[in-house]
């Protein structure tokens, strides 16, 4: 048997129960306190002449006690219990987390006699855990993707809305680069973000675009944080990219109907200021091949060519010269173009090329050699101000499938302007029986040209308010 310690180590065990921070209490194996520390005191608020003589229940909440009949029963047993977590209650009524280690106390014999308690108080530690998980409902419940990587930009964490706006689940993303994010062209913004983070600098609300798990861009708004470990090196990052692409998309709209109806003010303002035919007919072409985003536009007039006896005639180009039309044949009402020039209404395909009328007229049999590629192709009438057929306005871009619907409603508009421009040129010719200076408005009967001007600002207004193309 082990001799018992000698003063001196007696007294400097207790100079080190009475000195340190955990609360260190003894007791009998009926429960009743023997022993409380200074630390106990300061944890639970009651002092040590409270304490001693009391039952070790007084500091156990009504829905534990339970625990301190599984408590004896280990001790009775000869065993310990280590780092129990649980709560106990102070004076006052209010709950403390502790972390509880139970030892037995023997006697000389090697009987047990009681039991020491040493209670950590882990409040800090309880607390913190609450954080993190509420801050982890948080990050899970966002709609915001929030992204953590290291800084080889290796993906550590992965929210539910990142797999959501991403296409990829946490088990594919989390170990791979953020890399796999960003388009080929934009790989440099990782390496300016990471320069950014290594100093300790934040990326905030930058708006740029990434890439989908199926290939297709999102339009985002990216902030950056570093993270810093409790030494306050810095670790990693954490991304909160926010999806702006439907955000995006109507601002886009909202400027391509603010410059949409800009184009045909410029059409409008020409065809209240001039009776020059070709400025009124090369304006209408210029906006138009604009807004329908054509790669080349033609005005094609409905007159005779008294040399050749064609139907048609080349009046104006934009995009393109006339000597890339001019050895060409005027072009004649074959199964493509008829359509326009009869007035039946605006034809537009993806593929030209594709169209069953396509190819069928004789002498090419479809483009001549040499002719500007096309391959989406647009075309609307414009009529004069009694129905007539005027000629129409073509477009071509070399590229499939160019051309949308909203296209289509902005060539009728443009169209509608030419119609008031010509229309309103030969009704003054005939008033005054000559030709006018260009440039210049006579004085004479205008009302109906006028009338039809102002109706035609009208169907403008509503053009310009529909949905821009996507």
């Amino acid at each position: 048997m082990e001799s018992p310690p000698d003063d001196l180590t007696v007294r400097h065990l207790a100079r080190v129960v009475e000195s340190t921070d955990d609360a260190i209490v003894s007791k009998d194996l009926s429960g009743i306190i023997m022993s409380w520390n200074r630390a106990a005191e300061r944890m639970f608020g009651y002092t040590a002449a409270e304490a001693i003589g009391q039952s070790i229940r007084m500091i156990i909440p009504a829905d534990r006690q339970g625990e301190e009949d599984m408590v004896l029963e280990h001790i009775r047993a000869g065993e310990g219990i280590t780092h129990f977590d649980t709560v106990r209650q102070r004076k006052d009524g209010t709950l403390i987390p502790i972390s509880l280690t139970v030892s037995p106390i023997h006697d000389e014999e090697g009987r047990v006699i009681g039991a020491s308690k040493i209670a950590r108080d882990i409040s800090d530690r309880v607390q913190a855990a609450a954080a993190t998980q509420r801050l982890a409902a948080i990050v899970e419940s966002s709609d915001d993707a929030i992204v953590t990587k290291d800084l080889t930009s290796v993906i550590t964490s992965w929210n539910a809305a990142a797999e959501r706006i991403f296409g990829y689940t946490a088990a594919e993303a989390i170990g791979r680069s953020v890399r796999m994010l960003i388009p080929e062209e934009l790989q440099n913004e990782e390496d300016i973000v990471l320069a950014k983070v290594r100093a300790g600098e934040k990326v905030d609300h930058y708006e740029t675009v990434r890439q989908h798990k199926d290939g297709s861009r999102l339009s985002i708004s990216l902030t950056v944080s570093p993270i810093r470990n409790s030494k306050g090196e810095i670790i990693g990052a954490s991304k909160v990219a926010r999806d702006i692409t439907e955000r995006s998309r109507l601002l886009t709209e909202a400027r391509e109907h603010a410059i949409n109806t800009e184009k045909l003010s410029e059409v409008g303002a020409v065809v209240a200021s001039t009776l020059d035919r070709e400025a009124i007919v090369q304006k209408v072409t210029d906006i138009a091949t604009e807004l329908t985003r054509a790669e080349f536009g033609a005005f094609f007039y409905n007159v005779t060519d008294a040399a050749s006896g064609d139907a048609y005639m080349l009046y104006t180009l934009s995009g393109a010269s006339r000597e890339a039309f001019a050895q060409f044949p005027h072009p004649r009402a074959t199964a493509v173009f008829a359509p326009t020039f009869q007035g039946e209404g605006p034809v537009r395909f993806d593929d030209v090329t594709a169209d069953p009328r396509y190819g069928k007229s004789s002498p090419y049999f479809g483009m001549p050699a040499g002719h500007l590629p096309v391959r989406s192709y647009l075309a609307v009438p414009v009529k004069g101000l009694k129905g007539d057929v005027l000629g129409g306005l073509f477009f071509g871009h070399s590229e499939v499938g160019i051309f949308t619907e909203q296209h289509e409603r902005l060539a009728l508009g443009v169209a509608a302007w030419a119609s008031v421009g010509l229309g309103k040129r030969a009704l003054v010719l005939r008033s005054t029986s000559r030709e006018p200076d260009e440039g210049r408005v006579p004085r004479g009967p205008l009302s109906r040209a006028s009338h039809a001007t102002q109706r035609h600002r009208r169907v403008l207004a509503a053009v310009a308010r529909w949905p821009s193309a996507g």
